[in-house]
C-alpha cells in the first residue's frame, strides 16, 4: 500500500505534539511494509530529502504565511489566512503536482492547516482515498483550543467552519486521537460519510518500572510549558490548604515568560515549591510520586500522561478534553471535576499505593508499533470501501 501523509510541518519543524506524532507514525508504518512518504510545507528551502528512511517532500508554503509562524503575524494577516483556509477555491499547483507525482493509494492528512479543507474535495475528484486525523478543534474554531469548561461545552462552531464541514463530507475515514475530539466534530455533522475510529498518539519511549521510590516527602511534579492557560496558579491556591502526612513538595519543570514565572514564584511563597526550568522529561518523571496536569486547556490527548505511565508514575488531572480517557480513576491516577482541598489531599496521600504495573501496561498500548498497526488496519478498511 502506498500512503502519502500530508502535514503542515514535519520535524525538525515542530509546533507541538502533532509533528512528533506524524514522524513517529510515518517511521513505524515504514517498518510494517507500508510504502509511506510525507508531503509538508516550509518557508525555507523546498526539496525532497530522506529522513530516517522516509521520503519527505517540502514545498514552499503557498498561503498568506506558513501556519508555523502564526504567532508572529498581525491580526489582519491572521484573518486573511483563515479566510483562505475556509473560502479558498483553488488548490496550489505545488500541492497538486506533488500529490499526483506520488500517485498514492491513500492520502492521510495528519494535519490539515495550510492545505485547507478544500484539499479533501480535490482529492476526492482525483479518486484518492482519504483519511484525516483530528488533533485539535481547528475545523470548529479559529482558536484550536478552548479553555473555560462551560464555555467550551456549550460553544458552537464559528462562521468559518461551514465550508470546512462541507469539504469534510469527501473524507473516507476519520481518526480521533481521543473519543472526545472525535465526538466534538461528529456532533456538529463533520465527516458525515466517513468511517470513524479512535487511535491515540504514538509514544516512542520504552515502558518499564523506572520510578525511584522514596520514603521522604511526597514528590509532586508539573511538566511542560509555563503559561496562564496551564492552570498552575489555581492549583497553587488549592495546595496552600493541603496538608499531608508525609508532607508534599512540588517541582515545576518547564520554561515560560519571565514575568509570568515570577508571578507564580510570588504566588508560591511559603510553599514547598521549586522551579527547575527546562528538565529532561524522563529524568524528571522517574523522581516523582505523582504528576499533576492542572491545565485549563481542553486538550485532545495527553502525551505527558502516557510518558508518566511509561515509568510507572500516576497522574492527577481535571476532567477536560481527552485526558480523562487515558486514566483509570483510582488505578492509574485520578480525574477531578475541580480542585478540592479534600480530594487533592486524598489523591496525594494515596499516590504511593497505586501499583506501577497498571500504568506501564496502559503505556504499552501507545507504543509506535501498536499505533502504526492500528492505522495500517484502518487504512486497509478504507481501501475496501466503494
Amino acid at each position: 500500500m502506498k500512503v502519502l501523509i500530508c502535514a503542515m510541518a514535519y520535524p525538525p519543524d515542530t509546533l507541538g505534539g502533532g509533528e512528533i506524532s506524524t514522524r513517529l507514525l510515518a517511521e513505524a508504518l515504514s517498518q510494517q511494509n507500508v510504502d509511506v512518504s510525507v508531503l509538508t510545507m516550509t518557508d525555507g528551502q523546498p526539496g525532497l530529502q530522506m529522513q530516517n528512511g522516509i521520503a519527505v517532500n517540502r514545498i514552499a508554503c503557498p498561503n498568506v504565511y506558513w501556519a508555523m509562524r502564526s504567532r508572529e503575524q498581525s491580526p489582519l494577516k491572521k484573518i486573511r489566512w483563515h479566510l483562505s483556509q475556509s473560502f479558498g477555491s483553488v488548490i496550489a499547483a505545488e500541492i497538486q503536482s506533488a500529490v499526483l507525482d506520488r500517485n498514492p493509494d491513500l492520502v492521510h492528512t495528519s494535519t490539515i492547516e495550510d492545505f485547507g479543507a478544500k484539499f479533501w474535495s480535490w482529492a476526492k475528484q482525483k479518486r484518492f482515498k482519504t483519511v484525516h486525523t483530528l488533533r485539535s478543534q481547528c475545523l470548529l474554531h479559529r482558536s484550536a483550543n478552548m479553555y473555560d469548561a462551560k464555555r467550551d461545552r456549550d460553544r458552537k462552531p464559528d462562521w468559518l467552519s461551514s465550508p470546512k464541514r462541507r469539504h469534510s463530507a469527501n473524507v473516507d475515514g476519520v481518526v480521533g486521537i481521543s473519543q472526545d475530539i472525535l465526538d466534538r466534530h461528529l456532533k456538529h455533522r463533520f465527516f458525515p460519510a466517513a468511517k470513524s475510529t479512535v487511535i491515540g498518539n504514538p509514544f516512542e519511549g520504552v515502558a518499564g518500572d523506572a520510578r525511584i521510590r522514596s520514603e521522604g516527602p511526597i514528590r509532586l511534579g508539573i511538566l511542560g510549558r509555563i503559561e496562564p492557560d496551564k492552570g498552575i496558579g489555581p492549583l497553587l491556591d488549592t495546595l496552600r490548604h493541603v496538608k499531608t502526612d508525609p508532607p508534599w513538595r512540588l517541582q515545576i519543570a518547564g520554561t515560560g515568560e519571565d514575568d509570568f514565572v515570577d508571578h507564580l514564584r510570588r504566588k508560591s511563597e511559603g510553599l514547598p515549591v521549586e522551579f527547575l526550568g527546562w528538565s529532561d522529561s524522563r529524568e524528571f518523571l522517574v523522581n516523582l510520586d505523582l504528576l499533576i496536569i492542572p491545565s485549563r486547556c481542553v486538550e485532545a490527548f495527553g502525551r505527558g500522561v502516557v510518558e508518566a505511565f511509561s515509568v510507572g508514575v500516576p497522574v492527577l488531572c481535571l476532567r477536560r478534553g481527552g485526558l480523562p480517557e487515558l486514566i483509570n480513576h483510582g488505578t492509574t491516577g485520578w480525574v477531578l471535576d475541580q480542585w478540592s482541598d479534600t480530594e487533592v489531599t486524598r489523591c496525594i496521600e494515596d499516590c504511593r499505593k497505586l501499583a506501577s504495573e497498571a500504568m506501564i501496561e496502559k503505556a504499552k498500548r501507545f507504543s509506535t508499533k501498536e499505533i502504526a498497526s492500528q492505522y495500517r488496519v484502518f487504512y486497509q478498511q478504507i481501501m475496501k470501501l466503494n
